[in-house]
């Protein structure tokens, strides 16, 4: 109730700002207080802390691991990206395949750079408006890898 009659106050000295923000503040309380009060009358318990026990538990999930399944070698590889960025570069890309080859972390899995120079071409081809700049970064990394990998087994 005070704050009802120091807001009154407030707007009759035409501070009508302050008054807004005081019965703002109070309100806020307020409906905390209520929404506390009737989680419990049903059963909730401390609805606050229960809310903040469901934003600790979004925040400590883990972001799911993706894998590429190669059908020639019938193995599952590890994706080196986020979930949200599969879906970018899935929508990107405009579902062609072999997209995915380029983003695998497995020191197993040899790019076939033909068959990667081959879906860039495709890409510019069918979507020039899509950015192939990625792509290009990511083979350019894997010819370092492949070159890499040829020259230890030339030695062995």
């Amino acid at each position: 109730m005070n704050a009802v009659k120091d807001s009154i106050g407030n707007i009759a000295a035409t501070q009508v700002g302050a008054a807004a923000n005081y019965i703002e503040s109070t309100w806020a309380r307020s409906l905390s207080v209520a929404i506390n009060f009737l989680g419990r009358q049903v059963g909730l318990g401390n609805v606050g802390q229960k809310v903040r026990e469901i934003i600790q538990q979004v925040r400590a999930r883990e972001e799911p691991r993706l894998y590429y399944y190669a059908l020639k070698t019938k193995s599952y590889y590890k994706m080196s990206i986020t979930f949200d960025e599969y879906l970018e570069l899935l929508s990107q890309t405009m579902g062609l395949y072999y997209w995915q080859e380029f983003f695998i972390d497995d020191s197993n899995f040899r790019l076939k750079l033909n068959r990667a120079e081959q879906f860039l071409k495709d890409l510019e081809l069918l979507f020039p408006e899509v950015d192939r700049t990625i792509f290009e970064s990511q083979l350019a990394k894997r010819r370092a890898i492949n070159v890499s990998y040829s020259s230890q087994n030339l030695l062995s």
